[in-house]
């Protein structure tokens, strides 16, 4: 997303170094510790099913909640 942001506004020719500080994976980060230190629930699943389910579930609940798909 963010390098289709670059094209868009004529900057697709960013160097490497440039590239590298847009990378979400370097560091990793721990999306359920983040969330959670913001005071949000969150919950990580890895199907469909558990997807399907963790959604269901968080309809009846309050406030927000992160669910992390990993697919």
């Amino acid at each position: 997303m963010l390098l289709e942001e670059l094209k868009g506004v004529g900057a697709a020719d960013t160097g490497p170094k440039a590239l590298s500080m847009m990378d979400l994976r370097d560091p990793t980060l721990n999306w359920l510790k983040l969330a959670e230190g913001m005071g949000i629930a969150a919950v990580q699943v890895d199907g469909v099913r558990a997807l399907a389910d963790a959604v269901r579930s968080s309809i009846g609940s309050r406030g927000p909640k992160l669910i992390e798909a990993i697919m």
